[in-house]
């Protein structure tokens, strides 16, 4: 594929864009964090992990009750002596697991979740405090209990590794830590995994016309919305991100770049991809390892993408390239620049824009269809009642400029090639931005 297409090539499908980009995207070396650290920063695990430890550790009981004999339970109602309490915690032993006192015949033990039982159910149950004739809750020890219901199948005493034995397979290797887990590995003794560190970004955006904001524009001057609005969508999924501004000038975005890529692992530029005599992103990219070419999608049909190399060619980044158009850029960043830092981070992205973590929801409003051969990509609001409402960010979903109705957007919508128009009332599945409010 040549570096620069014209505008009479064959638009590339948004699919094959991705799975271009995604193509060039390899996951850094690992690091060996702490697992509370990597767990509290999202981070992907770069190795599978095994449990270390059994759980439960020890056999112990599953409800507050009473740990009797099996034989002593052959008629019903009975009265049993009770001998004293079995706290959670109690009869801790560092050389072996917990030993609990095995109550005599006629006798039982007050016993409290999860603490230490003997290791026989056969011989040994817990009946819970419902079944008997005491109180629940916080009460005085008991004399005696009488038992009123048993029931042989449930013996409420967990064994030795019920839940999860020693070498089990918790998490596989590109598995993002979450808080579950992080419950699962530390219960099970894992309190160091190997993890992929996440990227570090830079959004930079071209343009003589721009101002950083804050800086009350001059006549001809806009602020620049776009740079800001792309490193809030991928702050997420960064380490960390610089937001800078470049001058139309190809010398002045080629030292950029070359000084960027000494310390990033992703630069997402937006704008200057088109034809204009101004691109300068185009410009400076054809001369690179960078590709551009239209892609069949609306809005964001210019894009660009591969790897910038420094000067000596011993420092390089992806260099991911976003059209200017702030919608165009809004719908950019999600489709493409997030997958990218997905794969970066060390997760296996899928590369099916149209359904992959899609929801269904109702349109409430007509959707046009896309044109033959296109996608159309339609950023929409959503409403939650007893089922998901969306409707166009615009009127007719249209306009690649309509900045400021980006406002309260929650999904987006792709239509595949060959879809028919959306109708009110037809469901169609969306892309969750955010949890609805």
């Amino acid at each position: 594929m040549p570096k620069y297409l014209e505008n009479t090539e064959t638009p590339l499908l948004l699919e094959d864009h991705l799975r271009s980009i995604l193509g060039q995207c390899s996951a850094p070396a690992p690091l060996h964090l702490p697992i509370q650290d990597a767990a509290t920063r999202g981070l992907i695990l770069a190795e599978d992990v095994h449990a270390k430890l059994n759980v439960p550790p020890f056999p112990n009981s599953a409800v507050d009750g009473y740990l009797c004999r099996r034989a002593d339970l052959s008629e019903l109602p009975c009265s049993l002596v009770v001998d004293g309490d079995i706290p959670a915690g109690a009869y801790l032993n560092e050389a072996s697991e917990p030993s609990a006192p095995a109550p005599a015949a006629g006798h039982a033990y007050r016993i409290m979740t999860g603490a230490p039982a003997p290791a026989n159910p056969a011989e040994f149950c817990v009946i819970p405090v419902e079944h008997t004739d005491q109180p629940r809750g916080p009460q005085p020890l008991p004399k005696q209990v009488e038992i009123r219901a048993f029931d042989p199948e449930r013996p409420h005493i967990r064994a030795t590794g019920d839940d999860t034995k020693v070498g089990t397979l918790l998490c596989e290797k590109g598995s993002r830590l979450d808080s579950g887990a992080l419950a699962a590995l530390i219960s099970t003794g894992v309190n160091e995994v190997a993890v992929y560190p996440r990227p570090r970004v830079a959004v930079v955006s071209s343009g003589d016309e721009l101002v950083a904001p804050g800086v009350s524009p001059k006549p001809g001057q806009l602020p620049d919305s776009n740079g800001p609005m792309v490193a809030a969508i991928v702050a997420d999924h960064a380490r960390s991100i610089e937001v800078l501004h470049v001058a139309d000038s190809p010398e002045d975005l080629r030292d950029l770049l070359d000084e960027l890529v000494q310390r990033v692992d992703l630069i997402i530029t937006t704008g200057g991809v088109s034809a204009g005599a101004y691109d300068v992103v185009r410009m400076v990219g054809s001369t690179a390892d960078i590709r551009f070419y239209p892609v069949a999608m609306q809005p964001g049909k210019p894009q660009g993408a591969g790897r910038w190399r420094g000067p000596d060619s011993a420092a390089e980044a992806q260099l991911l390239c976003l059209p200017g158009n702030p919608v165009a850029a809004f719908c950019s960043a999600y489709l493409f620049a997030v997958p990218a830092l997905e794969a970066l981070s060390g997760a296996n992205p899928s590369t099916e824009p149209y359904v992959a973590g899609t929801v269904p929801a109702i349109a409430d409003a007509p959707i046009p269809a896309p044109r033959e051969g296109w996608a159309r990509v339609v950023p929409l609001h959503v409403t939650v009642g007893n089922q998901l409402l969306v409707s166009p960010f615009a009127p007719g979903g249209r306009g690649s400029h309509r900045v400021a109705s980006l406002s309260g957007v929650g999904a987006l919508a792709v239509l595949a090639s060959g879809s028919s128009q959306v109708e009110a009332g037809d469901i169609i599945p969306v892309r969750l931005l955010r949890l609805p409010q």
